[in-house]
């Protein structure tokens, strides 16, 4: 009984009743919250009962295509736009040194490269023809020189000259000495000879070893390419590859943006863009809409990307640092000496 009257002492007093209202609302509270936010996500789809809804979707889910176009929208313009992008590749220099870091390796490659001799360097799949297209030049020089040595024009050439000389030869010193006659004589003379050296058996192949002596005497030599060419032959053959620079550049620039190009670095962005996208939880998806920014990415590649890559390169800042990357190029080649260069 004393029990009794103590649990109803408890129940009517006011700390009991306090107590109650808080944890009532408490309940109530957490439970309406809880409901709240369930109701937000859940269900995936209306329940229905006989083609009527008895529970609608969820809002989320219901609008779920409109509020990620709208936080995508907000994203790709906030934080991936198009300058935010094209700033990281050309403002801070990201895009040149990638260029330069790439040629310029290759080339260091190119030129660091030793060969023994010039077969060394010529794949073997093309060694034999190579060899036998040099016996055949070889001989063929030996050929042309003979057969221009033959000629009806390269002996009225050394006529005239030979004519010229002995004139002058004449009217300095012999012209009261020699008569007409003698002169006749001692041209014809020279003529018989010149003829006689051309068309003898042996001339041709004299001809050939001494071509041969000569290549065999430059693939010896120790001297470089510079001390064989004047400095205006230097610089003759740097301004004529140098003059080659625009069209190499416009080449360049139609590889760089033509839509092969433009299509596989769409791709490559795009496929980084996915793997990021699939490391998301499921609400930061939820903000962020992956066709918009495989829009925007597609604006860059197709609209801002080639107009970029089109200015740089074809800047006057680009042009001259490939003019100076042939010309040292050029200096290297003339320092090296030519039994290096060809074995």
């Amino acid at each position: 009984m004393l029990a009794i009257e103590w649990v109803r002492e408890v129940v009517h007093s006011k700390w009991f009743e306090l107590f109650l209202i808080i944890f009532v609302a408490t309940i109530h509270g957490y439970g309406a919250a809880w409901l709240a936010v369930r109701m937000l996500f859940r269900p995936h789809r209306p329940v229905k009962f006989l083609g009527v809804t008895v529970w609608p979707q969820g809002m989320i889910p219901r609008h779920r295509e409109r509020l990620a176009q709208t936080i995508g929208n907000a994203v790709g313009n906030e934080l991936v736009s198009q300058e935010t992008v094209v700033h990281a590749l050309f403002e801070t220099g990201f895009f040149r040194r990638k260029v330069e870091s790439f040629v310029g390796s290759y080339t260091d490659e190119l030129l660091d490269r030793n060969y023994a001799t010039f077969l060394d360097a010529i794949p073997r799949q093309v060694r034999a023809p190579v060899l036998d297209a040099l016996a055949a030049l070889q001989l063929r020089i030996a050929e042309h020189i003979a057969g221009v040595l033959k000629s009806e024009e390269t002996a009225e050439a050394i006529s005239r000259f030979v004519d010229k000389r002995v004139d002058e030869i004449l009217s300095q010193r012999l012209g009261e000495t020699v008569s007409p006659e003698t002169f006749e004589q001692v041209l014809g003379f020279v003529e018989n000879r010149f003829r006689g050296v051309v068309t003898e058996r042996g001339f041709e192949s004299k001809v050939k070893e001494f071509v041969s002596g000569r290549v065999d005497e430059l693939a010896a030599s120790r001297a470089t390419l510079a001390e064989m060419f004047t400095p205006d032959t230097v610089a003759v053959i740097k301004e004529r590859i140098d003059g080659q620079v625009p069209p190499i550049v416009q080449h360049l620039t139609d590889i760089a943006t033509n839509k092969g190009t433009r299509k596989q670095i769409g791709a490559l962005i795009k496929r980084e863009v996915d793997d990021y996208y699939q490391q998301l939880s499921f609400f930061k998806k939820i903000f962020i809409s992956r066709e918009r920014v495989h829009h925007e990415v597609d604006d860059l590649v197709n609209k801002t990307l080639p107009k970029r890559v089109g200015e740089y390169l074809s800047g006057e800042a680009f042009e001259r640092q490939a003019e100076d990357f042939l010309n040292s190029t050029i200096d290297g080649v003339l320092a090296r000496p030519v039994n290096e260069l060809v074995g």
